[in-house]
């Protein structure tokens, strides 16, 4: 493989990830081993620390990760598990990559939860981290679409990851809006996310999309709790 080549498919890899494509931080990810990071020692980052009671603190936005082999509740699609092209290849790589789970295939689900654990470690006593499942796509009749479904966390997996580490981990349930059993599914007091814009080519939907209004409807009049994530298009 040439480097414009590679580099090529990296654009076009990127760009379905939905991040802008820069070298400026390097290609790979270089996965350092956890602890005494030095970000941690930059005066700016003491400064926002300074006077906020870390119990207070919950990071919003943590995605769990992983091939499914394990048998945890990760399911991955075939042409993303196992590409064919170059550009797949490329994607692939720079997820796993991203995780940090290492080279061993058949324990990545335990390695990417155990990298979350070290770098949760690393904020102070009382912080913790905010796990996130991931729901399939469904289709405008609510019928779970595997086959337009890159990667999916089941529930029961981000809460069992929560719940083994009480002290770091809390989790988020991800509910497909236009999910038949959707209001059966959104339980007050547990935290629910809300799929738009960036991950709209996964989840293909938008917060606004017709179908969902009245789904949402539901989720407030129940004051479930959603968290959601909106980017420029």
């Amino acid at each position: 493989m040439n480097r414009r080549r590679f580099l090529g498919a990296a654009v076009a890899a990127s760009a379905l990830t939905g991040c802008r494509f820069s070298l400026e931080q390097g290609l790979f990810n270089e996965c350092r081993a956890p602890g005494g990071h030095r970000v941690f020692r930059e005066p700016l980052v003491r400064a926002a620390w300074s006077g906020v009671d870390p119990a207070r603190v919950w990071d919003c936005h943590a995605h769990l990760f992983g091939n499914g082999r394990t048998g945890s509740g990760i399911f991955l699609s075939p042409g993303f598990d196992r590409p064919t092209t170059l550009a797949g290849q490329v994607r692939r790589a720079m997820f796993f990559n991203a995780a940090c789970g290492g080279e061993d295939e058949e324990r990545l689900d335990q390695a990417v939860v155990e990298r979350i654990g070290h770098l949760a470690e690393e904020l102070p006593a009382g912080a913790k981290v905010m796990l996130l499942a991931f729901d399939f796509t469904y289709d405008p009749d609510g019928r779970r679409r595997e086959d337009l479904t890159t990667f999916a966390v089941a529930d029961a997996y981000a809460a069992r990851v929560a719940r083994a580490r009480p002290d770091r981990f809390e989790w988020i349930a991800s509910v497909h809006p236009l999910e038949d059993d959707y209001p059966q599914r959104v339980t007050p007091g547990i935290p629910h996310s809300a799929k738009q814009e960036y991950i709209e080519r996964w989840m293909e939907v938008k917060q606004a999309a017709a179908e969902a209004r009245p789904r949402y409807r539901v989720a407030r009049k129940m004051k479930a709790t959603a968290t959601t994530t909106i980017s420029a298009a």
